[in-house]
């Protein structure tokens, strides 16, 4: 995106601090929830810098983000009517349509699939067929990533049952099981690699270059939540879009105000400067993920398409792993103008907040 170079400082940091201007009081503010199977981390810019920049508050919202366990938790707790929004790959929001008949909708869009096969870099695997035999160390057994390997592996001409798949969860655990022989390789997306890169790891990486054309991580809803308050939905969506913004035109303030709003999470036994280097490298994967999404759906940010989640179901559905096809219109937002309106704020004001970046 074209950022701003002749905003003056001063006027970058007026319309930093208009920017925050509350447009409706703490009690007034609608309270609402999103549940998420992860911790709250740097690369997760959507989920946090709406908060801490005030930019749900503007929407007159106030979100609650909560962790849940299992890859299939968020959108339980959806269902069963605990959040309004979960954070789940898309591959759960096909199967809910096309097998379960629920209406989750997507509410914005994170990313294009980016996962890869982890390899150490002395390892002897160097092909799909090599992984043969072996294996592979994966975030969870039912992740929504894991539906994409099946595919790969038979185009290699494996059967994917030739490759055990390891719970491992992710970080320490995940290394450990590494460096312990217990697998022989990991499976993770690109911003996950990079901290164990940022950590003194190397890798080689498998992956095919089909999967970037399919959708991914996305913040989702039932539709009768987006039908009975579609303002707020919009809202929320919309802070999110701001946050991408702000995230992209620098992600070091980005960082910054993580840091400032979660203080434990900033990297603990290195210096201020590695500290920021690291999670800055960890923010810029995660954004690489979206660069790739609006390739496909176009400027608008958070945007997919039906098309996109068809194809996404053609893949599910030939690979044996979707016994019914589902209408991929009931996937999206029935409103067409809804992306429009989630992007439908003043960008050159979040390109100057962010550049004056005045936390």
């Amino acid at each position: 995106m074209t950022k701003s170079k002749t905003t003056s400082l001063a006027t970058a940091l007026a319309i930093f601090a208009s920017s925050f201007a509350p447009t409706a009081q703490a009690d007034e503010l609608k309270k609402v929830s999103l549940a998420i199977n992860d911790q709250l981390r740097v690369g997760y810019y959507w989920l946090y810098l709406p908060d801490t920049l005030g930019y749900w508050a503007e929407e007159g919202v106030e979100m609650e983000v909560a962790t849940v366990s299992g890859a299939s938790g968020a959108l339980q707790q959806v269902i069963a009517g605990r959040v309004e929004f979960g954070q789940i790959g898309a591959v759960r929001i096909v199967q809910a349509n096309a097998q379960e008949g629920l209406p989750a909708q997507i509410a914005f869009m994170n990313g294009v699939f980016a996962w890869t096969i982890g390899i150490p870099a002395d390892s002897d695997i160097k092909t799909p067929a090599d992984m043969a035999g072996k294996k592979l160390g994966v975030y969870d057994i039912s992740a929504n990533g894991n539906m994409f390997l099946a595919p790969y592996f038979e185009s290699a001409d494996i059967e994917m049952n030739d490759v055990t798949l390891i719970p491992v969860g992710f970080g320490g655990s995940a290394l450990n099981a590494l460096k312990n022989g217990d697998v022989d390789a990991l499976y993770y997306w690109p911003s996950a690699f990079t901290t164990y890169e940022q950590q003194g790891n190397e890798f080689r990486y498998l992956s095919s270059p089909d999967w970037a054309h399919y959708p991914d991580f996305a913040v989702m809803a039932l539709g009768n939540v987006i039908e009975e308050d579609p303002d707020m939905v919009i809202g929320v969506a919309r802070g999110m879009a701001k946050a991408y913004l702000f995230a992209e035109t620098n992600p070091e303030c980005a960082v910054k105000s993580f840091w400032q709003a979660h203080p434990s999470a900033k990297p603990a036994d290195m210096s201020e400067e590695d500290a920021l280097a690291q999670d800055v490298a960890i923010l810029k994967a995660q954004l690489a993920e979206y660069d790739g999404a609006q390739e496909l759906f176009g400027e608008n940010i958070g945007a997919t398409s039906a098309e996109a989640m068809g194809k996404l179901q053609d893949l599910l559905f030939t690979s044996g792993q979707l016994e019914q096809k589902g209408d991929a219109e009931s996937m999206m937002v029935a409103d067409p103008e809804y992306f429009n309106k989630v992007n439908d704020f003043d960008k050159a004001a979040i390109i100057a907040s962010a550049e004056a970046c005045a936390l």
